[in-house]
């Protein structure tokens, strides 16, 4: 009995092997993955696939007009145009967007924001995800969309880091106020409208309006885990 149990341990420890691993694996990638919307929230956008362009006047109000959300939708813009693209020190692939208050990046962070960041937004500094060094002030950098090449760079603002809502660091590198973005005389275009504190229910309701009024399901985002992919049944 006991060479029997030896013989089948060792024959499936292999396989068991695998079986963990590829779960270990999984789990990983899973964790890896970031939901396109935050929880919670509902994005209005432009859906021509430009994060600088609005939505539809007419969308936003069907929506928020069935969904009745409890509070204003807040406008984000990013800092930047068509030709100007401006970055945050250090990070040369990411956006930096801009939107009118305090409140309203509480609100995108589902209201998680620490005294230091609100202090660095107040002080006309913005958010960051990434620590470099022991720095606590960033740059912006100006840079021309087509050729790549730097026009100009602020002076080193406040900054405070994350963390952040893993949905909104997604393309993006930083947050500051309009107000500050305007004192720097850096350009801000319109992007989504966001809904927070949203009901699954509503957000779902949201999706159907924009279906019911001949609008593409690509102008409303709303929140969806991302889908954990399972161990192959043949192992």
């Amino acid at each position: 009995m006991l060479v029997c149990v030896a013989l089948l341990t060792a024959s499936l420890g292999p396989a068991l092997g695998m079986v963990t691993l590829l779960d270990t694996l999984i789990a990983s990638d899973a964790k890896s993955e970031v939901a396109r919307v935050a929880p919670h929230q509902v994005t209005l956008e432009s859906g021509d696939g430009s994060v600088l362009h609005p939505p539809p006047r007419d969308l936003v109000r069907q929506v928020v007009s069935a969904v009745d959300p409890p509070a204003s939708p807040i406008q984000v813009s990013y800092v930047g145009s068509e030709d100007t693209r401006v970055n945050v020190e250090g990070d040369d692939l990411g956006w930096v967007i801009a939107v009118d208050s305090v409140k309203d990046v509480s609100r995108l962070n589902n209201d998680k924001l620490t005294s230091e960041q609100r202090r660095a937004l107040e002080q006309g500094g913005l958010l960051v995800w990434k620590q470099i060094d022991d720095r606590n002030t960033r740059k912006l950098v100006v840079s021309d969309t087509a050729t790549e090449r730097q026009r100009s760079q602020t002076t080193p603002l406040p900054a405070a880091v994350g963390p952040c809502e893993p949905s909104w660091q997604e393309g993006v590198d930083g947050v500051m106020l309009d107000s500050t973005a305007g004192d720097l005389g850096l350009p801000l275009s319109r992007s989504a409208l966001v809904l927070t504190g949203v009901t699954d229910a509503s957000a779902a309701k949201a999706e159907q309006v924009a279906l019911a009024t001949g609008y593409d399901p690509s102008h409303v985002g709303i929140h969806r885990a991302p889908d954990r992919a399972e161990v192959p049944p043949a192992f």
